[in-house]
């Protein structure tokens, strides 16, 4: 039987995408109980299911719910920016095959904002380190703020641009 007169194994991708939309669809639902009413950050271990950019993260987690999660206080290039896919790549090498710690911080329309770490190691500290990532203008993380004048001096990543576009102007820009 075909579905929309595609081949078999664009029927399965097919099927793949309606059974993850679902899922997140699901656990959409639910995900404001990850962070506890008094507005306490909570902490789950989850498997990284699928890297969306260089700051997104979609996590499975033990109840194999899936739950899409965004690095704390950074925003890395969007995926069409110069850097974006190798911010994707780096978070990807990171995470790959690996367990992680997810420290919810707070949730918003579709996803979380999270610390996220494997073994001990903080995904957005990575990030910033390699200048693969902006330290938000609201964070108060001083290292995370030290680490990014550090790659910007050593011009790592994205600071050997004379000019780096920062990924909200960039959104900004496409809206226009």
């Amino acid at each position: 039987m075909k579905l929309f007169n595609v081949g078999y194994f664009n029927q399965q991708n097919i099927l793949l995408k309606l059974t993850l939309l679902t899922s997140c669809l699901v656990f959409s639902a639910c995900q404001s109980s990850a962070v506890k009413s008094s507005g306490t950050a909570t902490g789950i271990s989850a498997r990284v299911f699928t890297i969306e950019s260089g700051d997104t993260l979609t996590l499975l987690d033990s109840k194999n719910k899936l739950l899409t999660a965004r690095l704390a206080e950074i925003d890395a290039p969007e995926n069409a920016q110069a850097l974006g896919m190798a911010a994707k790549q780096n978070l990807f090498n990171l995470t790959f095959d690996k367990t992680v710690q997810v420290i919810i911080e707070k949730t918003e329309a579709r996803q979380v904002i999270a610390r996220i770490y494997v073994n001990k190691t903080d995904l957005s500290t990575e990030q910033v380190k390699k200048g693969l990532a902006w330290v938000l203008t609201t964070s108060t993380d001083k290292n995370l703020q030290t680490l990014e004048k550090t790659a910007r001096s050593k011009k790592l990543g994205l600071w050997a641009a004379a000019n780096p576009i920062p990924p909200w102007e960039y959104r900004a820009g496409k809206k226009r």
